[in-house]
């Protein structure tokens, strides 16, 4: 994460984000998954996508998180949640948004995908694939 001016306390941001999407080691069945601030370490996306409201709420709500106790962090983040929903929400649709997109994300994507069935399923419609590639649908845009 870059650090913006110095505007961000990173480790706390890199606590928040890693709350939201932990990562997993090699062992799980789905294989490893970096921690989101693994794989957005270098990564400005999260912060392009949010106004200057966000990123300030962002900044105060991690850290009171990472000031809070480690095995009261996630009931810290469920209240947070409950508490102010909308900014909550924007910051995890821009994390998500990131982090499905970053590279280190896109291996372990890949495999988890090749490790599926190659015939078609009875159920695939093709007419819904040429609509979203005629589109653009879902296309990640800068």
């Amino acid at each position: 994460m870059t650090d913006h001016a110095g505007q961000i306390d990173q480790a706390a941001v890199a606590v928040f984000f890693d709350l939201l999407i932990p990562g997993s080691s090699a062992a799980e069945p789905t294989g490893s998954w970096p921690s989101a601030s693994e794989a957005l370490a270098d990564d400005d996306d999260v912060w392009m996508s949010l106004d200057a409201a966000s990123r300030a709420w962002l900044g105060a709500s991690a850290k009171l998180i990472a000031r809070t106790p480690g095995h009261q962090r996630v009931a810290a983040m469920a209240a947070l949640e409950r508490a102010e929903p909308v900014p909550f929400n924007l910051v995890v649709q821009a994390v998500y948004g990131a982090y499905y997109s970053a590279p280190l994300v896109a291996r372990p994507i890949r495999a988890l995908a090749e490790r599926g069935p190659v015939e078609p399923s009875p159920y695939f419609d093709p007419s819904l694939v040429r609509r979203v590639v005629e589109t653009q649908a879902g296309r990640r845009r800068l």
